[in-house]
């Protein structure tokens, strides 16, 4: 029977089959990282869209001389928003 041991002895050279497998996970992490930080990168595209729409809807509706107001409005929607959305996710991902 084989040594099962995976930990090599200092003289013992790697096999190839570990190179690969090592290789092919190093892979796989790259990708998955590249994956995440493309779609962060577009998950903040899509978020300043929103925001420049809302805030174009926003002083649509309050106008120019009201900024202060609109930006403080606006923050609340948003918050109020996320939370809700946040409750929404969070209950999903218990069931």
């Amino acid at each position: 029977m084989e040594n099962e041991n995976p930990i090599r002895q200092p003289n013992e050279k790697p096999k190839v089959e570990d190179i690969e497998k090592a290789l092919r996970k190093v892979g796989n992490e790259f990708f998955e990282r590249i994956t995440t930080s493309f779609v962060t990168a577009l998950s903040v595209v899509v978020a300043l869209a929103w925001n420049e729409a809302v805030k174009a809807l926003l002083e649509k509706f309050f106008g120019v001389n009201n900024g202060l107001i609109a930006k403080f409005f606006y923050a609340v929607v948003i918050t109020v928003v996320l939370v809700v959305l946040s409750l929404q996710f969070s209950k999903k991902e218990e069931k």
